[in-house]
């Protein structure tokens, strides 16, 4: 965005609108610092203005970052440079209402003019989605991406404790694919942090699907065509972050029903990607507890004799050798041989870290 010159005096700032969403350049070079302004530094010697409109009641972020020289954003409110008071920030945000306006002022801290780039961001308050009642509908959407902001969000009666967490305030969201479709859900915040999954139409009735919490704030499942999922997002510290939805149709072999058939030949290649695939609440527990990504094989022996796996290229992951055609009776082969017998159904199970 190039950068604006001229916007010297709070008369003549620059109009962000009343955008929920604004951008600003400008640079210092030739401001001056108008009489009556305060709040100034000890060398400050240039200032530039902005303002803007709240388009509802809102809670705004505003951020800013300098090149060629050192300064400070503030953020006013009031009519007049006489009647201009700090507008107080908590955890960087200001809750406004509707209409009011916002004047924005990056000075220069050491005399030396800069050119910076002013973001501001803004959110309804309290947030719409904060009840279960009122989750946000994604319909079927393949990905999804947002920006959010817990201000002003709480915790309803009756709200099971997400991933462990039962006192953090939460954001809800409501997504139905229309084809079944692998899933990955990522929030991405500050501080701490949790997400769940659930399926049911009531807070009584929610029945879990998947979790994570702070140190690793992602979620992978399989999604079925037709069911509605409940989204929980939860914050501790009221923050500001982004969250996404991802998705993806499940490759060959993701779930022990869809196993990839091998058939009965005395040699056999698989081919697969675990990175792709889900884990099933079902399948055996994998040996190291990152490689929890499941695609299933199946094989019938042609003959007496003995399997032997040959890995032409398989990271972060292993292949394990089952007997049996339903997973409640499965009897594993350690190890990567097994003598097999003819006519037998076997199972090969490789498990990745994705």
């Amino acid at each position: 965005q190039p950068f604006d010159t001229g916007h010297d005096d709070l008369a003549d700032a620059i109009d962000l609108g009343s955008a929920w969403s604004a951008t600003g350049a400008a640079s210092l070079e030739g401001s001056t610092i108008e009489p009556g302004e305060t709040d100034l530094g000890f060398n400050t010697a240039h200032s530039v203005w902005w303002k803007w409109a709240a388009p509802a009641d809102t809670v705004v972020f505003v951020d800013s970052a300098s090149y060629g020289g050192l300064g400070y954003l503030q953020v006013y409110k009031g009519a007049g440079l006489a009647n201009l008071v700090a507008a107080p920030l908590v955890n960087g945000a200001y809750e406004a209402g509707a209409g009011e306006v916002l004047h924005l002022r990056f000075r220069d801290a050491n005399g030396m003019p800069a050119d910076v780039h002013v973001d501001l961001r803004a959110f309804p308050a309290p947030p719409t989605h904060d009840d279960f009642a009122g989750a946000t509908d994604l319909g079927g959407a393949e990905q999804w991406a947002e920006e959010l902001s817990f201000v002003g969000s709480t915790r309803e009666a009756g709200e099971p404790a997400h991933h462990g967490s039962s006192l953090n305030p939460t954001l809800w969201y409501r997504w139905t694919p229309g084809t079944d479709r692998n899933v990955l859900l990522t929030l991405d915040l500050s501080f701490t942090e949790q997400l769940a999954v659930y399926t049911g139409s009531t807070l009584a009735t929610l029945s879990p699907v998947a979790s994570a919490g702070q140190y690793d704030p992602r979620v992978r499942f399989r999604a079925e065509a037709g069911e509605t999922y409940a989204i929980a997002l939860v914050s501790q510290n009221e923050q500001r972050g982004e969250w996404s939805l991802q998705t993806w149709a499940p490759p060959p072999g993701d779930g022990f029903a869809d196993a990839v058939d091998l058939g009965s030949a005395a040699t056999a290649s698989l081919a697969g990607d675990c990175d792709l695939a889900t884990t099933a609440a079902d399948d055996p527990p994998p040996v190291a507890p990152n490689e929890k990504y499941s695609l299933w094989f199946r094989w019938v022996a042609p003959a007496d004799g003995r399997l032997d796996l040959v890995y032409a290229e398989f990271q972060n992951g292993e292949i394990r050798i089952f007997e049996g055609d339903a997973l409640t009776g499965l009897v594993e082969h350690p190890g990567s041989a097994a003598f097999v017998s003819e006519g037998q159904e076997y199972r090969l199970l490789a498990q990745g870290s994705g």
